[in-house]
């Protein structure tokens, strides 16, 4: 890059730069350091009217901030790409991360149209990002609604893109389905994956960190913490701020189902901020759902106030949670306000929830995997 500085060549300077601030971001860099090392190829774009790599450049800066959990300022900088280019093949991508968030909030139908858009503009150029894309979105889609068959082929159909994407979803499914051995199996065949390719490529921290999570919910509690503290770890170091937060749930989620409900209180409420900031309907959803669990176990609080502030909290969790398709978790909302509302002695809104929970219950049996997990 220096020797494009003494040439005048400023088009390579500006994509070198771009190429090494993806490999600062993906290899551990300060997120403050990456991003002022990007405004240097900002400036030469600037000067130079340099419009592929100005388009080029807030795409990575979609995908950096999508890194570091950042959610709003990812699908802000896809949006600002399309207002400046929606014909180059970056657009694409842009369009793809519109759909992503707008299917993180349950929308679902405009992801879905937004998907069909960028399918009619690039059948060809750039067609495995709009494929993965529609492909992810419809597992979660799916998984949500309970149809496990139907998830299972969007994850099938994922492998020929993206494998170990594919792969990873496979192992939430398999345990989803109660078979944690395979899921099990699935998870150390990533982990043995990253191991090999470690030096190689840059970008398997991020799926280590989300296979130890998978591995964790097939064991015991002792061992789960040990995965998961691991992963926390890794999130930490290249600043995985989301899934650092994510984690941080699984780990209160453990110590609630240990009998230390004061210590997981402490922990959900540290990591709210960051769900409740960048998470999905379903993540803030579920951190709720935790949250309510804690104050429920909790005993040092006054009881009336705090089961009245609980079932606010459950509302909440089961409006975001309605949104998101997740019919398992919105059933336990019901289960547990029903429990509230009988020692409350509210009997009419007790049976209210009792049958609506009944009523999901005939329809959508609760899989073993979700009893203990949040």
């Amino acid at each position: 890059m220096a020797k494009c500085t003494e040439l005048g060549l400023t088009y390579l300077m500006s994509l070198g730069v771009q190429s090494y601030t993806k490999y600062c971001g993906l290899t551990g860099g300060r997120p403050s350091v990456v991003f002022d090392v990007l405004m240097r190829s900002d400036v030469l774009n600037s000067q130079n009217m340099l419009s592929e790599l100005a388009a080029n450049s807030y795409c990575l800066k979609s995908a950096l901030w999508s890194l570091y959990g950042q959610s709003n300022m990812a699908s802000l900088c896809s949006q600002q790409l399309l207002r400046l280019s929606s014909e180059q093949p970056p657009a694409c991508l842009a369009l793809c991360n519109v759909a992503r968030a707008l299917a993180n909030q349950g929308e679902y139908d405009f992801s879905f149209a937004t998907l069909t858009e960028a399918q009619e503009r690039f059948p060809r150029k750039e067609m495995t990002a709009w494929m993965s894309s529609f492909q992810e979105i419809l597992f979660s889609f799916c998984s949500n609604e309970c149809r496990y068959n139907e998830a299972l082929k969007a994850a099938c159909l994922l492998a020929p893109v993206r494998p170990w994407e594919s792969v990873i979803r496979k192992a939430w499914l398999h345990h989803w389905r109660g078979d944690d051995m395979k899921s099990m199996e699935l998870s150390l065949s990533i982990l043995g994956h990253c191991r090999e390719g470690w030096y190689a490529d840059p970008e398997l921290p991020p799926l280590k960190v989300r296979a130890l999570i998978a591995a964790s919910e097939t064991l015991s509690s002792g061992e789960a913490l040990g995965s998961l503290f691991h992963a926390l770890g890794l999130a930490q170091t290249y600043y995985l701020h989301h899934m650092a937060a994510f984690i941080t749930l699984h780990i209160a989620n453990i110590q609630l189902n240990l009998g230390l409900p004061n210590r997981a209180l402490s922990l959900t409420e540290a990591s709210l901020p960051a769900i409740l900031s960048h998470g999905t309907a379903q993540e803030k959803g579920r951190a709720l759902l935790l949250l309510a669990r804690c104050r429920l176990a909790c005993t040092n609080h006054p009881r009336i106030n705090s089961l009245q502030q609980t079932v606010s909290i459950l509302s909440l969790a089961q409006d975001l949670l309605k949104k998101a398709k997740d019919i398992i978790r919105v059933k336990h909302c019901y289960y547990l306000k029903a429990l509230i509302f009988n020692e409350l002695g509210s009997l009419s809104e007790r049976n209210k929830y009792a049958y609506e929970f009944k009523q999901l219950d005939i329809c959508y049996h609760t899989p073993a995997a979700f009893l203990t997990s949040f």
